[in-house]
């Protein structure tokens, strides 16, 4: 059985609270050998309105809340960062919103969570679109030991307010570059994805970060200037 709250799941919400009650309701049929061991944070990526806890029942799991109080542009890196900074627990699951994990999955990720944390691998998971019946792995969606994350230097916030380019320079750049580290996809794990997003109707031009990414690649010229927001503990 795994120490109590060694793993917690991050997810990045934004405006879509009907996939967040859906995750709620998810987390609630979990067992409790599942729920006992597992922390739950929520990451409000300045939603509007803001995500009012008050309107769920968290009364049967472990769930920390917090907000973004700017409703700032593709802050997918600062809101990672954010929940790799509140996270109290060894082991790390960032996801996406629009990515749901079943209890069996679930379960069979935190066998991973046993393994020693010398571990330097980061995780990711096949997914199953409904919609298109793509498999892939999501780009978003990781697990790895917290301090793994700040090893590597985090998500660089320099990307944030323009789209693309979070996942590239995590993976191709800031965890290619930090040794021993390596990516693993576990392509028999299945995540189910909705296949609707918060983002519909913003800007998705990734002109400005790819030339940023090729600046930094050239220039080595990463920042670790994180959380450039206000943010507080909701629930």
């Amino acid at each position: 059985m795994l120490v109590a709250k060694s793993l917690s799941i991050c997810l990045l919400h934004y405006n879509r609270v009907s996939a967040l009650r859906k995750h709620v309701a998810l987390w609630q049929s979990y067992p409790d050998t599942i729920k006992r061991n597992v922390r739950f944070i929520i990451i409000d990526d300045g939603s509007r309105p803001a995500l009012e806890p008050v309107d769920f029942d968290f009364s049967s799991i472990d769930v920390h809340a917090y907000r973004i109080h700017e409703d700032i542009l593709w802050n997918i890196g600062g809101a990672r960062n954010l929940a790799a900074h509140v996270a109290q627990t060894k082991w790390i699951l960032i996801q996406d919103s629009d990515v749901f994990i079943s209890g069996t999955i679930l379960s069979s990720i935190r066998r991973i969570c046993r393994w020693d944390l010398r571990c330097r691998t980061i995780y990711k998971f096949g997914r199953i679109n409904p919609l298109s019946g793509r498999d892939s792995p999501h780009p978003g969606t990781m697990l790895l030991p917290r301090d793994l994350y700040w090893e590597v230097g985090g998500c660089d916030e320099d990307f944030v307010g323009h789209y693309g380019f979070t996942d590239v320079h995590f993976f191709r750049q800031r965890v290619a570059s930090t040794p021993r580290t390596k990516v693993k996809v576990l392509s028999r794990i299945k995540l189910t994805e909705d296949g609707v997003g918060s983002t519909r109707g913003l800007n998705r031009s990734n002109s400005r970060n790819e030339s940023l990414y090729h600046e930094k690649v050239l220039n080595q010229s990463w920042s670790t200037d994180h959380l450039r927001f206000t943010w507080s503990r909701i629930f």
